[in-house]
């Protein structure tokens, strides 16, 4: 029997609980913010408090699947339900990205609040990722694990980009 030490990680065990527990202020402050911008922007469409609403109601329906398949993963040192996590950590970074894009309309309190919320989740994403490669233990399932990193890592560095060209728009 082997007696090898565990290899699930408390650091990205400790970033997922901040990160879910962090989720429920990100959306109650943007959703006020949107009815904020709703009535103090006549410029401001109907249409699209509706899409951004949608879109932020997506946080913590992603937010409690990523808590289950990232504990999962963690926990028993799963590459598949640690591959999803990311998968799934990686479009939840689309969402902070997406309202720090258009949070021009109000105070900076929105702004600070999506960086971070940002910030926690490729911080996550960077731990599940190096956890991932500690989990495979074998050539076939590491050449696994790096392929099926490739959508994460694209949606990641997707929203990286955009969040550069929103800190360099909203800082001019």
């Amino acid at each position: 029997m082997d007696q090898s030490s565990p290899k699930s990680s408390l650091m990205w065990a400790l970033v997922a609980q901040a990160q879910s527990y962090y989720v429920y202020p990100f959306f109650v402050l943007n959703f006020l913010t949107l009815i904020f911008k709703a009535n103090a922007y006549a410029g401001f469409p109907g249409a699209r408090q509706g899409r951004e609403t949608a879109l932020l109601c997506c946080a913590p329906l992603l937010q409690t699947l990523r808590s289950y398949t990232g504990g999962v993963g963690n926990k028993t040192e799963s590459v598949g339900y640690s591959t999803v996590t990311s998968w799934l950590t990686a479009l939840q970074s689309l969402i902070p990205c997406f309202f720090y894009r258009h949070s021009f309309y109000v105070l900076n309190l929105d702004t600070y609040v999506n960086f971070l919320g940002y910030w926690l989740l490729i911080t996550e994403l960077v731990l599940i990722i190096f956890s991932c490669l500690q989990f495979a233990d074998i050539r076939t399932q590491l050449t696994f694990v790096i392929m099926a990193m490739l959508p994460s890592v694209a949606i990641a560095t997707l929203s990286m980009l955009l969040m550069m060209i929103s800190i360099e728009q909203n800082s001019g």
